[in-house]
């Protein structure tokens, strides 16, 4: 007798409840942040088009990468792991995201 597919049941049914206690994490964490509020942040990438910022609360916020950009010399003025401060305007829950503005 071999009691792997008892083991392999008992994890299956334990990572679905990991899955479920993120997305009630994720969830709790959209509530805690509030549209209008200015939060504090670290760059943790930078594409062609939008800058994504660790917010804390387990998530990540975007902002439109010209926001960052100088007019002048058409150069990014962030980098990865700079801290900035942002501003959330809006949340979107059921995608999970949060749009972010520098002004």
């Amino acid at each position: 007798m071999s009691t792997e597919p008892e083991v392999n049941g008992d994890l299956g049914e334990k990572e679905g409840m990991n899955e479920l206690s993120m997305e009630q994490l994720m969830e709790v964490s959209l509530q805690s942040l509030k549209e209008g509020e200015v939060v504090h942040g670290t760059v943790v990438a930078v594409t062609s088009e939008e800058v994504l910022v660790d917010i804390g609360y387990k998530c990540e916020g975007s902002v439109a990468v010209a926001e960052f950009t100088d007019p002048v010399t058409n150069e990014v003025q962030v980098k990865v792991n700079d801290e900035v401060e942002v501003f959330v305007e809006r949340l979107d829950e059921a995608e999970g995201r949060v749009r972010l503005s520098r002004d």
